[in-house]
């Protein structure tokens, strides 16, 4: 009895595992040259070496860590991806701004309101589908939403009184998103409609869609 308990856990560690890997390859290929990893072996499967995918998902340790180069935030997001993530833990993540024109009490303020906006957002009522992607877009929409320093007053007035274009999103949950062929036309067909947002493979699979 005990012997199948630890095989069934097993198996439930390496199906947490192989997902974060297929997370971690569908990130790499959506911001090619902006993920980086300490780990030889996620090196290998950042590269697509399907081999050492496998391997990973056979030896690997928890917990799973990288960092994702915001290049337009000119901001490091660290994620770490804790052993039962996605199932039943949520990730770990905190950003660090490396934006050389703010000063060092901008950027320890700015730090600390932005990592305290990611801990809500993967504390929400949401959390089960709190993953890596909507994590980078809550980054990225604090971005578009600042407002751009040193301008002049007149400039800025006139930034207020601009119409904000409407803002569309909506959830598609498909019965599963494995295949990383599949996943890679989601994200070209989303391209080709100017389309943002993020998918998370697995089992449901979801896909978060911004107009």
């Amino acid at each position: 009895m005990n012997g199948r308990c630890e095989r069934g856990a097993k198996r439930g560690q390496n199906g947490a595992i192989g997902e974060q890997l297929n997370e971690l390859q569908l990130i790499n290929s959506m911001y090619p040259n902006q993920v980086t990893v300490s780990d030889r072996s996620l090196e290998a499967v950042l590269a697509g070496d399907e081999d050492a995918v496998s391997e990973c998902i056979a030896i690997h340790e928890h917990p799973v860590e990288f960092c994702f180069l915001s290049l337009a935030n000119k901001a490091e997001i660290y994620f770490t991806l804790p052993e039962k993530y996605p199932h039943s833990a949520p990730l770990n993540a905190f950003v660090r701004l490396t934006d050389s024109e703010l000063s060092s009490a901008q950027s320890k303020q700015l730090q600390c309101e932005l990592n305290e906006r990611i801990a809500r957002h993967i504390a929400s009522a949401n959390a089960h589908f709190v993953d890596v992607f909507s994590v980078i877009k809550l980054i990225e929409d604090w971005q578009s939403e600042e407002k751009p320093r040193n301008t002049h007053s007149t400039n800025a007035s006139v930034a207020s009184n601009e119409k904000r274009p409407n803002l569309s999103r909506i959830w598609i949950f498909s019965h599963h998103i494995y295949s990383n062929t599949k996943r890679k036309d989601i994200v070209d067909r989303a391209k080709q409609l100017s389309l943002s947002g993020f998918s998370r493979p697995g089992k449901p699979g979801v896909d978060h869609v911004y107009h």
